[in-house]
């Protein structure tokens, strides 16, 4: 039995890129071809039908989902010419 393949795609509604939308297919060409010809429903119609005024629906959580303890992580530099030099 053969696997199922998937692919996951980053569209945009402008040339300039404003939104960007990402999605998961399993028929990448005719995925493309029904945003393209704006077959189903886009995803910000989804979002305005269930929240029309577009209310931030996370405002409070850094109230309700504050961790016990925050400790900040230095972000590692990436590899290269400069890796593990110390200035």
């Amino acid at each position: 039995m053969r696997s199922k393949q998937f692919f996951v795609y980053i569209m945009s509604n402008d040339p300039k890129g404003a939104t960007l939308y990402t999605g998961i297919t399993g028929d990448l060409r005719h995925r493309v071809w029904q945003h393209k010809n704006r077959i189903t429903p886009g995803f910000t119609g989804l979002i305005a039908s269930m929240n029309p005024r577009w209310e931030d629906l996370a405002r409070d959580w850094q109230n309700i989902y504050k961790p016990d303890s925050v400790t900040r992580k230095e972000i590692p530099r990436p590899a290269g010419e400069n890796a593990g030099s110390s200035g």
